[in-house]
């Protein structure tokens, strides 16, 4: 019961990071980067092959001379620890899929997820591993300074054009966003 397979990961992240690390992480802290290292994920979380045609598909859009792909920002909506954003931007920046863009903003509460109303209907797999708190990377690196895990998402996705917009998205998803932090298409 639980989150399972989630906790499950989580702790043995921290173990091998700790190990991985000298047990370097402060008071039992455990940073992003730490954390990549212990799973092997230098370039981001390793995706599978559903998204590989979505880079194609952006990749062969942007080579289009009218495109103008740089004027242009990715959004992603559930950032966690940036595992996906570092993977993203560097498979548009120099991997296979070449593709430029402005910014990539990142949209994520850094609470975990948000109760979820009662009639909201769920299979049993779902409901163990979508609970409210799930995610909550505040918790998971035991770091409570929403500004400290930003910037650590930051360093380790490597990329200057990373933006976030924090809170959940029946708040922070407001009429005059667009026009408040200059977002494009």
């Amino acid at each position: 019961a639980g989150r399972g397979s989630f906790d499950n990961a989580a702790a043995t992240g921290k173990a091998r990071a700790a190990k991985a690390s000298g047990g370097s992480s402060q008071k039992g802290k455990l940073s992003i980067t730490e954390f990549a290292r212990s799973r092997n994920y230098t370039d981001g979380a390793p995706w599978s092959v559903w998204q590989q045609p979505g880079f194609t598909r952006l990749s062969n859009l942007c080579k289009q001379p009218t495109a103008h792909c740089e004027e242009y920002d990715i959004y992603q909506f559930g950032v966690w620890m940036g595992l996906s954003m570092r993977y993203i931007t560097r498979e548009l920046s120099s991997g296979t899929h070449r593709a430029k863009f402005r910014k990539f903003w990142g949209f994520d509460s850094f609470q975990g997820l948000p109760e979820e109303s009662s009639s909201t209907s769920r299979t049993d797999h779902s409901q163990s591993q979508w609970k409210a708190g799930a995610f909550n990377v505040a918790k998971f690196l035991k770091e409570p300074s929403v500004e400290r895990i930003q910037k650590q998402i930051k360093e380790y996705v490597g990329d200057s054009r990373i933006e976030f917009v924090e809170g959940f998205y029946d708040r922070s998803l407001t009429p005059t966003l667009v026009s408040e932090r200059g977002m494009r298409p």
